[in-house]
């Protein structure tokens, strides 16, 4: 099962063992994770999915995020190590089969409660990835399964989630006034208020950007309402 977490590497290094991302950032000190993979060999790096601990329902990448937010308050007894792979072991690169780093990964990290080895299952038919994914994905258990093939090839096999959303603004391009650079959406409440998604600015070809800008430009209104995107641009709202 694919757990609803972030990409971190666990760095054993000449005396310490912390965890970094692949942005750079570095958690290291008294931690529940750190503490119980003291025993991890000198120089070696394994990736994993860290996530939050949570009761009563599957993590989210959300919970984790919230957690890592309060910085030294955070209650790190919360958050969990799951590794699927070795880059490094003791200095040398791994270069061997899923099932070699898997038994390795187990020698390597003995359970507990915040750090553990991802778990895995073999399966010999697409029946049987189907009746997997209905009984752990469809029920909502998991956010998806990763499925490794004997050729090394690797899926990740999430559902997909439609949405009729409104466009509500727009931004331009700065040296191209006359194409849209990103829309903001939202969804209609019952009382026909607005909720707010978000931005998309994965609008295709200039010729898409450009149809959507005469499209949009169009309806243009006036509101007191401002709403910045990623860029600092602030939408301009449409009707």
């Amino acid at each position: 099962s694919k757990l609803d977490g972030e990409l971190w590497f666990l760095i054993s290094w000449g005396d310490e063992v912390f965890l970094a991302n692949p942005r750079g950032a570095v958690i290291c000190g008294k931690i529940p994770i750190l503490d119980q993979a003291k025993a991890i060999p000198d120089r070696t790096i394994i990736a994993g999915e860290l996530h939050a601990i949570v009761e009563g329902r599957r993590a989210r990448v959300g919970d984790l995020a919230t957690i890592i937010a309060a910085g030294k308050n955070a209650e790190t007894e919360k958050v969990c190590f799951s590794a699927f792979d070795i880059v490094q072991d003791r200095g040398n690169l791994i270069k061997v089969s899923y099932d070699d780093k898997s038994q390795r990964l187990s020698e390597l990290i003995k359970t507990s409660q915040n750090l553990r080895v991802v778990t895995t299952e073999e399966i010999n038919t697409s029946e049987q990835i189907k009746q997997r994914y209905e009984s752990e994905v469809v029920t909502g258990n998991a956010e998806g399964l990763i499925v490794r093939l004997e050729s090394g090839l690797v899926y990740k096999l999430k559902p997909s989630i439609s949405i009729d959303a409104a466009i509500v603004g727009y931004t331009v391009k700065s040296d191209q006034s006359n194409l849209v650079r990103s829309i903001l959406l939202g969804l209609m409440r019952s009382d026909g208020r607005m909720q707010i998604l978000g931005g998309c600015g994965n609008l295709g070809s200039e010729v898409n950007r450009k149809i959507l800008f005469q499209e949009l430009d169009a309806r243009k209104t006036v509101t007191s309402i401002r709403y910045a995107s990623e860029s600092g641009s602030l939408y301009t709202f449409i009707r």
